[in-house]
């Protein structure tokens, strides 16, 4: 399958195409190749690859720089979204475009699946919610997949190398410098080569279309989690103590969305845990 990965040189897309290019032929899509806001510069592109499917994963994904540059986040996050669909439908390319937990409350204690009412509670959730209306409606054969924090071991070979959780709690042991964390905070944070497997069920149409939450559940709060990790890599009980430490002032929300349709579909995520160990496991 010809498969285009737009933002291949970030966190997911870096370690997706080195996925998928073990049974397919993939092209990245990125900035060097022009403004993706540019319709003409994505229709250049797509009709000279003419792909079987486009993933979609290119974003600003940091949410302050969405909130202080809200003209830049919403030609990046939204115009740009809409022009790969745009291009997807008149070359009968398939879809997947890669959203956010981050379209729904999380200041709000009702349980949240994919058919949670999307309320954001930021200007980059917004555009998320905006683009993925636009897409399926202009590429009806297309799947979302709502996302959440991501992490992994260094992976040698991609763009972007950055561990997230794991990287956070190896760089606390070797300076000695705590992490704060949020007591009060709920969220899933997931393995993303958990993440990648099930986008590869998309690729390979063992998924409905439609929306997904891509994510691994815990009952944790985000400081128990990085205990939990941290407990996993060996490190001693006094140490942790002193390396993970209560984030008073933070505000206590529950960004907790279950993966249902996936579970509907027969398809079982690890948990937080799982993950976690998994993660360690094949690296350490």
């Amino acid at each position: 399958m010809k498969i285009i990965v737009t933002g291949d040189k970030g966190f997911l897309g870096s370690r997706l195409i080195k996925r998928l290019q073990e049974n397919h032929d993939v092209a990245g899509l990125n900035r060097t190749v022009g403004d993706l806001s540019n319709l003409q510069v994505v229709y250049d592109y797509i009709s000279t690859y003419k792909p079987d499917m486009v993933i979609h994963s290119a974003a600003i994904g940091d949410i302050g720089t969405c909130e202080e540059n809200k003209e830049l986040a919403y030609k990046s996050n939204y115009i740009a979204s809409v022009n790969i669909a745009t291009a997807c439908a008149d070359y009968h390319s398939r879809m997947i475009y890669i959203s956010s937990d981050q379209v729904y409350n999380a200041f709000s204690d009702e349980t949240i699946n994919e058919w949670t009412q999307p309320n954001p509670n930021n200007y980059y959730g917004s555009l998320k919610v905006a683009a993925e209306k636009e897409i399926r409606t202009i590429v009806p054969k297309s799947h979302v997949a709502r996302i959440g924090w991501q992490y992994d071991w260094y992976l040698p070979g991609v763009e972007d190398s950055r561990g997230g959780l794991l990287e956070q709690i190896g760089k606390a042991v070797s300076t000695n410098t705590p992490i704060y964390c949020n007591p009060h905070a709920h969220q899933y944070i997931s393995y993303v080569q958990d993440t990648i497997d099930v986008l590869v069920q998309m690729v390979e149409q063992n998924l409905p279309y439609g929306i997904y939450n891509v994510t691994q559940e815990t009952e944790k709060s985000v400081k128990q989690v990085f205990e939990f990790a941290m407990k996993s890599l060996g490190v001693e009980d006094k140490l942790l103590k002193e390396l993970i430490l209560p984030q008073e002032d933070g505000d206590a929300y529950h960004l907790c969305a279950k993966p249902y349709n996936l579970e509907m579909c027969g398809y079982k995520m690890p948990s937080c845990e799982e993950g976690i160990l998994k993660c360690i496991s094949r690296n350490k």
